[in-house]
Formats: C-alpha cells, structure tokens, sequence
C-alpha cells in the first residue's frame, strides 16, 4: 500500500461534489482487506479497468467425469467460483469436497456456468485430438504412407500388446492425468533417440511443440536431439560454482515456462544429482505450485543408459545414500550433500521404468552378446579372441585403407592418437578427390586475453 493507494482511499471518504468535480482519467478502484486480516494495514485489492483473462499455474483442473479426481475437480470448482474467506465457508470440516460443491453449486452464477462447461469441454476437444492422431498412428502401421517413417521405425518388432513403444509412449502421455516421471533406460542402439524424434514428432502433429523442451548435458548430445544443453538452460557456464540467481515471481522466467508441459532429458548418466537440483529448482521457481511436487509439476521423461559416461565433477544419480561411507560419522552434512539427497529423492520418484532391449544396429548375435557382457563387466576368453581380429595391424586388419576398413569406426584410447588418424584421414581423402587440405589455427584465449603460459600452448 503507498501513498496513491492512501489518496485514494482518503478521497472515497470524501464528499460527493469532490468526486464529481475530480479532472483526468478515474483511478482504478481499491479495496480493503478486513481487519482481522494479517496484511490489511500493508495491502489492499485494486480492481483492473479493463478486462482480463485469467491464467492458472499449476496442474490443470481435472475432468468431470473421473471418480479417482472427483475430489480435486469440486474443490477447484469451489475454488474459483464460489466467493469465499476461508475454507470454511466453502467445505465444512465434516464435510467431504463434493458434499461441499452439491450444497453450494447453487451459489455459482450463470455465466460461471459456461465457464465451467467449456472447461470439461477442452478436455473432450484434447481426449478426441489425440485419440485421432493415435488412429492414424495405427493406420500407418499397415505402411499406407499417411505417417512419417520417422514417427514409426520399420524395423521395430510388435511387442506384448500388438503396438510398437511409439504407440504405447503416446498413448501415456495422452491419458496420464496425473504427472509423469519416467525413465527410458537402455544400451546404446536400442532406439531411445528413435522415441525422441516419435514424441517430437507427435508434437508437432498436435500443434504443442510449445509445450515441450529437450535438454542433453553436452552439446553433440543436444544437437543429435534438437535440442539445448542443460548448463545453457541453466543460464551459468560448465563446472561452474556460481548457481544462478532465481528470485522469486521471476515474470520473464514464468513466461518462459507458461506453456511447457514434458521435459525431455538426453544421456542421462551424464547428469549429476546437483544438476539435477538446479534443474528442479530452475522449473518449480518457473511453475508456482506445491513445494512438495517434484520438478514443478511438469512431465519429466529421463532417456539413457546409466552404464554409459558418469557426470563430471558430480555423483550418479543411481548413488544410495543409504550405505555406510567412510567418513566421520559426527561431520555435519555441507550444503552441497544436503542438495544431493534432495535431488536423490526426485529420482526414487520415477513412476514409469521402461526398458529398451531390442538392438537396433546391428543384427549379429555374438557380437550383441559380447556387448551385453561387457556393460555388466562379464566378458569371457571368446569376446576376448573376438576383439583381438579388430585390432588394426594384425593379419584380420592390415591396411585401413582398405574396404570395408575404411569405412568402419575407429576406437583408440587416447586423444593423441585419434587426432593423428584424423590427420591421415583427411590428407587421404584430399589426395582421392585433388584438392589440397586447409589448415585452421586456433586463437586460444583464457578471459578474453591471449594465453602466454607455453605449457598450455602446443605449436
């Protein structure tokens, strides 16, 4: 409340002749709060001189017709359209919230009517929309051409229930009315990045691109999705110490987020339980809700392979904070460690696990095997003689100039050595196409300044 606010209150006070002789556009008009009220010396309500559509944050109202969110529906219908001080006046405490709303709809005006009609309308309009595009999905299973390749891979299998994991992804997403905390897992090859481009592409198809955001913790990762690294959404730099200031009723940040409903992480063993934090903490200071609901109330679809590439400068996510370390046991927990656990909790949240296991890539079988056991450490003396014929310069592997060599993938230990292979690379295929190869050298700067340190620079 400021001085504006306390003229105009000292005005209404007035007489009438002064209201009516009062010059310029009418001040907006202001109420008080009761006195009981907590802020009524410090705040009032001001009346909007135009019009405006209200926004709710938050999860949406629920659908009419679910008895399993009955309760919450009436509670928000009571909510919103009953007048009411305290919670009293619209449900009695031995009252349940549906009792409450049958005893008081009659209090709910007629044109808050067509509100609340047109409300479970746009849940029939959303349910009718993706039952639709779930049909065409179906249709073009039969390979009539009405769907992108892309939204349903030819060389996937018919699982359990007749339909590919496009179709059951789709289908969740359409019918979860509640939030969805799901974790796609599997090794490399198994088509995870293949429902990404589904969902993306099931978006698109429904006119909700807006809704949905795609982060991965590298930028090659992020590019394979189109999508952004997760240290850019943060808005601070990698292995940074500094977090990101969030204030609270940030206008620009909720904006940003307004309209994102499903949150897609890439690589997810690359992601550290205090990355993970700052990202919950990014998207419930973006989307105002309950403390307690993780992650905002947004869907969380996590995809990855939590035997691939650990975080770096952070701790696993998969990390059981139950087993005993070795540390003094009276050391008080740092607020970084603290951060860690809560960060752990959002992941023992996970509603939804499906696991990929059909290999994609490649159809050799000992070699399927051979990867199956190495993921868990378990290889044997004949995966060990399988490898042995890939190594370059035996008698299996003599020149890579030579096909099918190379054309194949090259594995190496070291920088050093990838960066020589590269070297040859490119002066081979100059010399097969005749064209002499450019050479770029990199300007290294450390804080815009040039580095002088000569251990650092390599000529």
């Amino acid at each position: 409340m400021n001085t504006t606010d306390l003229k105009y209150l000292s005005k209404i006070a007035g007489s009438i002749e002064e209201k009516i002789t009062q010059k310029g556009r009418p001040p907006n008009e202001r109420f008080l709060f009761q006195k009981q009220h907590p802020q009524a010396t410090a705040y009032l309500m001001m009346k909007y001189s135009e019009s405006h559509v209200p926004v709710l944050y938050g999860p949406q109202i629920p659908r009419q017709d679910r008895d399993d969110t009955r309760e919450r529906y009436c509670r928000a219908i009571l909510t919103l359209f009953v007048p009411w001080r305290t919670v009293a006046d619209i449900c009695d405490i031995s009252q349940t919230w549906e009792d409450a709303f049958k005893s008081r709809q009659h209090l709910i005006l007629s044109n808050s009517w067509t509100i609340i009609e047109n409300i479970q309308l746009l849940h029939e309009c959303k349910k009718d929309r993706d039952d639709h595009l779930l049909q065409v999905i179906a249709e073009a299973q039969i390979d009539n051409g009405l769907v992108d390749p892309v939204l349903i891979p030819t060389n996937q299998v018919d699982g359990e229930y007749g339909t590919d994991d496009s179709d059951d992804l789709l289908e969740l997403l359409g019918n979860n009315n509640g939030q969805l905390l799901m974790c796609i897992s599997g090794c490399g090859g198994t088509g995870k990045s293949q429902l990404i481009r589904a969902l993306t592409k099931y978006f698109l198809v429904t006119k909700r691109i807006q809704m949905m955001l795609k982060l991965a913790p590298t930028g090659i990762a992020a590019a394979e999705i189109d999508g952004m690294t997760i240290h850019s959404f943060l808005g601070e730099k990698c292995n940074s110490g500094k977090a990101r200031k969030i204030k609270p009723g940030d206008l620009k940040l909720e904006k940003e987020w307004a309209l994102v409903e499903c949150l897609l992480i890439d690589e997810i063993s690359m992601v550290g339980l205090t990355l993970l934090v700052k990202i919950n903490r990014i998207i419930c200071a973006a989307k105002p809700t309950d403390p307690q609901v993780p992650f905002g109330g947004v869907n969380v679809i996590f995809f990855g392979d939590y035997l691939q590439y650990q975080p770096v400068y952070d701790v696993p996510l998969h990390t059981d904070f139950t087993l005993p370390v070795k540390s003094k046991s009276n050391k008080i927990a740092t607020e970084k460690q603290i951060q860690q656990r809560v960060a752990r909790s959002l992941i023992l949240q996970i509603n939804c696990v499906v696991k990929r296991i059909q290999q994609m890539r490649t159809n050799d079988l000992h070699y399927l095997q051979l990867l199956e056991r190495l993921r868990h450490e378990e290889c044997n003396y004949d995966d060990y003689e399988l490898l042995i014929t890939r190594v370059v310069g035996l008698s299996s592997v003599p020149l890579l100039s030579d096909s099918p060599w190379n054309k194949a993938l090259i594995l190496v230990f070291g920088n050093e050595v990838r960066t020589q292979l590269n070297h040859k690379a490119v002066n081979h295929k100059a010399e097969q196409v005749g064209q002499t190869p450019i050479v770029c050298v990199a300007q290294d700067t450390c804080k815009g300044k040039p580095i002088e340190d000569r251990a650092l620079v390599k000529k």
